[in-house]
This record gives structure tokens, C-alpha cells and sequence, in this order.
């Protein structure tokens, strides 16, 4: 299994396509003819606005280079590849893999071709393919913002195979709709979700680091509605988070001015909580007409419990080192690639310089191929289940299930 990133900064398209291109056959061809030498089996591509345009070109231009790839990709309002992240900059980034003993179904579907929410088979007949090896381990979606319901495509998606990762992002990069530009092999769309099945002798690892810290003590929702929180251990909302604010420093008091948050843990079972237990939702603050009720991003069950979250640049940075170093720690091969997903508003935005996420990474797992890009949303499982998040960054890591010989 060999992975390679690769960059071009430079903002003509054709100019670019072939830098990125020679880099590649360099890395797949190299003088000694080793064991690397062999065309790629799958080319993810991401590209910036300047880009977009020729998107089509972008894809024919690939296959017409390595006719055997998967090809997928996507617009993107932030480029990650060859250990860079080029925000707001001409960029186009290629990430290349050979794949032995692994299938790569690559699908894409218009709005009106998405089946029905709960029509289990007809997904499986998009997502599975006629070239499929077993059982999938792992699926990348990569959605239009404008005209895809995202959850519910992840949610049809994992109900289709379920405990699977399913993993990516939000297309970004455009500004209106009819902007966004998506690549499946030599077809693009500007509407709609593609995305790639693998299935074969491939683990597919997820690290999905939400950035937040907890303040006040986990509760139990007594009372709700819908998306509304009326009581927390038997007393109002209104009353928690007063209680809660009170007892910060001025420094996350100002935080929580700026915008509180409220993790849901996902294992009903558990009793003590840690990172990584949460599903971290918005709070959208009190309901107009019951101002003592709190509004969430998310549907709340009953007995769910609860704990409040603050974020900020330095919490993202802990929380993000402390899964990369987590998920070192409990692997004996280390992935030979990945794939990372990160909220548009983290990168210079939120750290205040670049390159920070994938610098982390590169320090919690040595020098292994990365590509992704800034996302409208970051796709990634938590507690085994596919979500779609904000302000958060999710990685796709590869590794061979077994050496072949």
C-alpha cells in the first residue's frame, strides 16, 4: 500500500494539473523500480475556487493520465495536501493511493436520484456497485451544501451499513448554488453527493477531534422537547446555565458570551465520561415563547445526558493532539495515508497561522501522506455512529487489513 500528497499553487489550471501529475508519476515510478512502481488505484482531488471552472478538465485530465484510478473529488474553500494548508490561494491538491486487494466504487447522484430516506435497498444498490470485495470498510461522502439534506444522507448511508466509518465533507468554496463543483471519475456535477465505497483487505481508522472542553457537571435531561431542554436534573435550563456562568473565570465567561455548547453523550450505558463521549451540538439559545427553555442543534431524547462545552483556539489544539497521540498509542502499524476534513473556521481563523491541524498531525504520527481540505461540515463517526459536525477536524486513516504477498 503506498500513498503519496501532492500541491500546485499555481492558479492556471492545465499548469497546475501537470505539476501535480508529474509529482505523482514520480512517486508511483520511481528511478529504482521499487516496490512502489505501478499506477495508483485512487486519486482524491480537492481544488480552490480558481479552479472550479474547469473542473471537468480536471477530472478527464486524470484518467487520461491514470485510466485504471477512482477518481473523486471536490471543490474547496481550503486546500490540505503535501504537509500545507492553502486558505483563500489558488491551490489544487491530489492525494494518490495503490491499493492492493482493495475495490473502489466510486457513485454520484443528482438531488432527484437520491433514494428515498429509510428505502435501505435502493442505497445499497447506489452504494454497493458491481466491484465491491465483502463487507465495505470505510465510505467518503462528499456533498453539495445547497441541494443535499447532509444528515440524512449520512444517516441513509450508515443505515446501510452500519458500525462502517462513513467519513468527509461538505464541498465548499462556493458562494451560490450552481457554484459548487463535485468530481466522480470523468463526470461533474455542480448539484447533488459523490462519494467512494472501499471494501477489501483495507482498515479504515477515524479520529474526529470536536475541539471543545466541558464546564459544570454532566446532567440528565428531565424534561424536553423536540429541540428544547426544559429541565436538567429536575431544575429549568434557565436556572443551569445561570448557575454554570456564574461559576466561570472571566476569561470563559467571555467565552461563553461568544458561543456556548452542549455535548450529548452517545452511549446511554456509560457512567464515567470522557473526550471523545460527546456529540457536540450548538446552543441556539432560550425558546421565544418559553424563555426558560433552552433551544439546542439537535433533537433531544429524554434521560440523554448532557455537559456543556466551551471552544476556543486553545482547547481545539489540546483536544486535537490529545485524539492524534490516543489513537498513536493504540495502533501497531500507523496508516499509510489519510484524509482530513477540517471546519472552515478553524485554520488561520481560529489559530491565528497556518498549517496548525495538519502540523499536529505530522507530530502525533510521523511524515504520512495527508491530503483534505476545509469543509462546510466535517463528516465522522462518534461512538460508532456518522455525524455531521462543525468546527471540528476528522481524519480518514488507511492501513492494510493484512500484507498481501
Amino acid at each position: 500500500m503506498h500513498f503519496t500528497s501532492v500541491l500546485s499553487e499555481l492558479p492556471d489550471t492545465e499548469a497546475a494539473l501537470e505539476e501535480v501529475l508529474t509529482q505523482v508519476t514520480d512517486s508511483f515510478y520511481p528511478p529504482d523500480a521499487s516496490p512502489n512502481s505501478g499506477d495508483p488505484d485512487l486519486i482524491v482531488v480537492f481544488f480552490s475556487a480558481h479552479h472550479s471552472r474547469n473542473a471537468l478538465y480536471v477530472g478527464r485530465r486524470i484518467l487520461q493520465t491514470f485510466p485504471r484510478a477512482a477518481v473523486v473529488g471536490c471543490s474547496a474553500g481550503g486546500v490540505v495536501a503535501a504537509r500545507r494548508e492553502i486558505e483563500g490561494e489558488p491551490a489544487l491538491g491530489v492525494t494518490a493511493a495503490r491499493l492492493p486487494g482493495v475495490a473502489c466504487h466510486v457513485f454520484q447522484l443528482e438531488p432527484d436520484e437520491l433514494p428515498a430516506v429509510g428505502d435501505v435497498a435502493a442505497w445499497r444498490t447506489v452504494l454497493e456497485g458491481a466491484d465491491c470485495i465483502g463487507d465495505p470498510s470505510g465510505v467518503l461522502l462528499l456533498p453539495d451544501p445547497f441541494t443535499v439534506d447532509v444528515q440524512t444522507t449520512v444517516d441513509s448511508v450508515q443505515a446501510v451499513f452500519p458500525g462502517v466509518p462513513v467519513m468527509g465533507g461538505v464541498a465548499s468554496g462556493a458562494r451560490l448554488p450552481g457554484q459548487t463543483r463535485l468530481l466522480a471519475g470523468n463526470r461533474g456535477l455542480d448539484r447533488g453527493v459523490v462519494g467512494l465505497v472501499l471494501s477489501g483487505n483495507l482498515v479504515v481508522d477515524t479520529v474526529v477531534a470536536q475541539g471543545c472542553r466541558p464546564i459544570g457537571q454532566p446532567m440528565f435531561v428531565t424534561r424536553c422537547e423536540a429541540n428544547l431542554i426544559h429541565t436538567l436534573d429536575g431544575r429549568s435550563a434557565a436556572d443551569v446555565i445561570e448557575e454554570i456562568y456564574g461559576g466561570l473565570s472571566d476569561d470563559d465567561q467571555l467565552l461563553f458570551r461568544a458561543g456556548v455548547f452542549v455535548g450529548l453523550v452517545m452511549s446511554p450505558t456509560q457512567e464515567r465520561y470522557e473526550r471523545g463521549d460527546f456529540l457536540v451540538r450548538n446552543v441556539l439559545g432560550f425558546a421565544s415563547d418559553s424563555p426558560s427553555a433552552l433551544a439546542v442543534a439537535s433533537t433531544i431524547e429524554p434521560n440523554t445526558v448532557v455537559q456543556f462545552q466551551l471552544r476556543d483556539a486553545a482547547t481545539s489544539a489540546e483536544d486535537l493532539t490529545a485524539h492524534l497521540r490516543s489513537y498513536a498509542s493504540t495502533v501497531e502499524q500507523g496508516p499509510a495515508g489519510g484524509l482530513m476534513f477540517a471546519c472552515l473556521g478553524r485554520g488561520r481563523g481560529l489559530y491565528g497561522s497556518a498549517d496548525h491541524d495538519s502540523s499536529v498531525f505530522f507530530a502525533s504520527l510521523g511524515d504520512v501522506p495527508l491530503g483534505g481540505f476545509f469543509c462546510n461540515g466535517e463528516i465522522g463517526p462518534v461512538q460508532g455512529a456518522a455525524h455531521v459536525h462543525g468546527y471540528t477536524s476528522a481524519f480518514a486513516l488507511f492501513r492494510p487489513a493484512s500484507e498481501l504477498s
